[in-house]
C-alpha cells in the first residue's frame, strides 16, 4: 500500500499540469467505482462466532451419539473463506481424570493479526455460550457473553 502511494505521488510530481489532472481523474474513477466492502471485518467476526457455535453443536451431537458419551479428540471448523482469512481456530480437548476420554472442550477463534482488522477473540465451551474480548489475548470463560 505504501509503495503504491509513493509511486502515485512520484508520478504526480513528475507529470505536467494536464497529465496530473488526468491522473487525479483516473484515480478518483478507480477508487470511486471499485466495490469496497466496508463491513468485511464485522462479517469476519460474526462468521467466527457463528463457526464456533456450529462446531460446538456438532461436538455436542457427537457426544450424545457416542457410546462412551465422550467428545472427539479433534474437530473440523467449517468456516467461510472470508472468516478463515481473518481468524485462526483452535480445538482444545479436555481429558477426563483417567485421560482415556475427552470430557469437555474449548473452541477458540482469535484474529490472525490484531493490528490489521478484527479485534474480537472468542471462546466457546461445552455449555455453548460464546464469550468474547477485544483485548489482544485469547478470550476466557469469565469474559462477557455474546448474545
Amino acid at each position: 500500500m505504501a509503495t503504491m502511494l509513493f509511486t502515485w505521488l512520484l508520478l504526480f510530481f513528475v507529470l505536467t499540469k494536464w497529465r496530473r489532472v488526468v491522473l487525479v481523474l483516473v484515480t478518483v474513477l478507480i477508487v470511486g467505482l471499485s466495490p469496497i466492502d466496508r463491513n468485511t471485518v464485522s462479517v469476519a467476526a460474526s462468521g467466527a462466532a457463528a463457526t464456533l457455535r456450529r462446531t460446538a453443536g456438532k461436538l455436542e451431537e457427537y457426544r450424545t451419539h457416542s457410546p462412551a458419551e465422550t467428545y472427539p479428540s479433534t474437530a473440523v471448523f467449517d468456516a467461510a473463506p472470508l472468516t478463515q482469512r481473518f481468524y485462526r481456530f483452535e480445538y482444545v480437548p479436555i481429558p477426563s481424570s483417567n485421560g482415556s476420554t475427552v470430557k469437555a472442550f474449548l473452541l477458540r477463534a482469535r484474529p490472525i493479526r490484531y493490528d490489521c482488522g478484527p479485534t474480537y477473540s472468542f471462546i466457546v465451551g461445552p455449555n455453548g455460550k460464546v464469550h468474547f474480548t477485544r483485548e489482544n489475548r485469547d478470550a476466557a470463560e469469565d469474559d462477557p457473553i455474546l448474545n
